[in-house]
Protein backbone atom coordinates (compact mmCIF):
# COMPACT_ATOMS: atom_id res chain seq x y z
CA UNK A 1 0.00 0.00 0.00
CA UNK A 2 2.66 2.20 0.74
CA UNK A 3 4.47 1.68 -2.46
CA UNK A 4 1.41 2.56 -4.47
CA UNK A 5 1.46 5.89 -2.42
CA UNK A 6 5.10 6.85 -3.50
CA UNK A 7 3.93 6.30 -7.19
CA UNK A 8 0.99 8.47 -6.72
CA UNK A 9 2.80 11.02 -5.09
CA UNK A 10 5.35 11.05 -7.31
CA UNK A 11 3.38 11.34 -10.34
CA UNK A 12 1.38 14.33 -8.83
CA UNK A 13 5.00 15.82 -8.33
CA UNK A 14 5.57 15.17 -11.88
CA UNK A 15 1.88 17.00 -13.07
CA UNK A 16 2.64 19.75 -10.52
CA UNK A 17 5.60 20.45 -12.42
CA UNK A 18 3.87 20.05 -15.98
CA UNK A 19 1.17 22.39 -15.32
CA UNK A 20 4.29 25.23 -13.68
CA UNK A 21 6.53 24.68 -16.37
CA UNK A 22 3.07 25.29 -18.66
CA UNK A 23 2.47 28.06 -16.66
CA UNK A 24 5.68 29.84 -16.54
CA UNK A 25 5.69 29.00 -20.63
CA UNK A 26 2.37 31.07 -20.80
CA UNK A 27 3.73 33.74 -18.86
CA UNK A 28 6.69 34.00 -20.91
CA UNK A 29 4.54 34.08 -24.46
CA UNK A 30 1.72 36.99 -22.72
CA UNK A 31 4.70 38.57 -21.54
CA UNK A 32 6.17 38.68 -24.98
CA UNK A 33 2.72 39.81 -26.48
CA UNK A 34 2.54 42.25 -24.23
CA UNK A 35 5.84 43.73 -25.15
CA UNK A 36 5.07 43.25 -28.97
CA UNK A 37 1.80 45.30 -28.32
CA UNK A 38 3.88 48.26 -26.84
CA UNK A 39 5.94 48.43 -29.67
CA UNK A 40 3.41 48.66 -31.73
CA UNK A 41 1.77 51.25 -30.04
CA UNK A 42 4.84 53.53 -29.86
CA UNK A 43 5.04 53.04 -33.45
CA UNK A 44 1.09 53.67 -34.21
CA UNK A 45 1.32 56.86 -31.92
CA UNK A 46 4.61 58.52 -33.66
CA UNK A 47 3.07 57.85 -36.81
CA UNK A 48 -0.21 60.05 -35.14
CA UNK A 49 2.21 62.54 -34.00
CA UNK A 50 3.79 63.00 -37.19
CA UNK A 51 1.01 63.24 -39.10
CA UNK A 52 -0.23 65.95 -36.90
CA UNK A 53 2.77 67.65 -37.15
CA UNK A 54 3.91 67.69 -40.63
CA UNK A 55 0.90 69.26 -42.67
CA UNK A 56 3.39 69.20 -45.60
CA UNK A 57 3.10 65.59 -46.99
CA UNK A 58 2.67 65.29 -50.63
CA UNK A 59 0.36 62.20 -51.59
CA UNK A 60 3.62 59.94 -51.80
CA UNK A 61 4.14 60.50 -48.13
CA UNK A 62 0.57 60.00 -47.18
CA UNK A 63 0.69 57.07 -49.02
CA UNK A 64 3.53 55.24 -47.09
CA UNK A 65 1.94 56.20 -43.80
CA UNK A 66 -1.19 54.63 -44.93
CA UNK A 67 0.94 51.90 -45.66
CA UNK A 68 3.00 52.05 -42.18
CA UNK A 69 -0.30 52.37 -40.37
CA UNK A 70 -2.08 49.01 -42.82
CA UNK A 71 0.89 46.91 -41.68
CA UNK A 72 0.88 47.80 -38.00
CA UNK A 73 -2.58 47.28 -37.93
CA UNK A 74 -1.66 43.61 -39.28
CA UNK A 75 0.80 43.10 -36.78
CA UNK A 76 -2.04 43.85 -34.12
CA UNK A 77 -4.14 41.53 -35.74
CA UNK A 78 -2.01 38.88 -35.07
CA UNK A 79 -0.93 39.50 -31.72
CA UNK A 80 -4.59 39.03 -30.73
CA UNK A 81 -4.77 35.97 -32.77
CA UNK A 82 -1.94 34.66 -30.76
CA UNK A 83 -3.55 35.85 -27.50
CA UNK A 84 -6.98 34.00 -28.72
CA UNK A 85 -5.20 30.79 -29.31
CA UNK A 86 -3.55 30.79 -25.93
CA UNK A 87 -7.04 31.44 -24.29
CA UNK A 88 -9.04 28.90 -26.35
CA UNK A 89 -11.55 31.15 -28.07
Amino acid sequence: MAEVQVLAQESNCKRCENRESNRESRRKCDQEDLDLLLESTQRLKFMGRTLWEFDSFDKEERGTLAILINKEADHLFEIMENLSDRLGE
